[in-house]
């Protein structure tokens, strides 16, 4: 797909960001949504920059971002259930997931990853390349198992289910795919109306 649809002459429309426990989410219609799901804690805000990078396209006015990262730390316990219930709901209502894992190890992310590919595996068993973007940096402790589990949890929906994993992405690229996904499902929207 041509990502040139970012020229300079056009006025930009971007996209909506939620995070927890900030404006409330009132879905509109035609409205893509993408959880940015993956390692928050002791890691670079890869969030942020992937969100930057999102803003090099004009036309993403109907992409709706969650982004869960609200600290850069564990949650403190008094607001710790409030918060894991937002991040449920969200990944719940994300049309797109899209998981970073960066360097080291993170569980609660390889557990969200395994519950969401299920869950739209199982929703959406055509459109799984359309809907789940993983990137894995070269370190991340578990890549090797995420990589077997991904494969062997999409193998009968795709010809090549290592399609929906970069295992050597940077933020710019993990951006570019949250885009591509985001046309395919507008324009797969847009033909079902007609």
């Amino acid at each position: 797909m041509d990502l040139s649809d970012h020229s300079e002459n056009k006025e930009k429309q971007l996209f909506k960001v939620f995070k927890p426990f900030e404006e409330e989410y009132i879905p509109s219609p035609g409205d893509i949504t993408c959880f940015l799901a993956g390692k928050m804690v002791n890691t670079p805000d890869w969030q942020q920059q992937v969100i930057d990078e999102l803003k090099q396209f004009n036309d993403t006015e109907k992409l709706v971002i969650f982004n869960p990262r609200k600290f850069n730390k564990r949650p403190p316990p008094s607001i710790l259930g409030d918060y894991i219930r937002w991040e449920f709901n969200f990944l719940e209502m994300a049309d797109i997931l899209a998981v970073y894992l960066p360097k080291g190890e993170s569980p609660s992310s390889i557990y969200e990853l395994a519950r969401n590919v299920y869950r739209i595996s199982r929703d959406h068993p055509e459109e799984v390349s359309s809907r789940i973007i993983i990137s894995i940096e070269p370190g991340f402790e578990f890549k090797l198992d995420v990589n077997l589990q991904i494969v062997l949890a999409l193998e009968n929906l795709m010809d090549n289910p290592d399609d929906v994993i970069d295992n050597n992405p940077n933020p710019k690229r993990h951006a570019e795919r949250i885009y591509r996904s985001y046309k395919e499902l507008l324009k797969k929207n847009k033909s079902e109306k007609k």
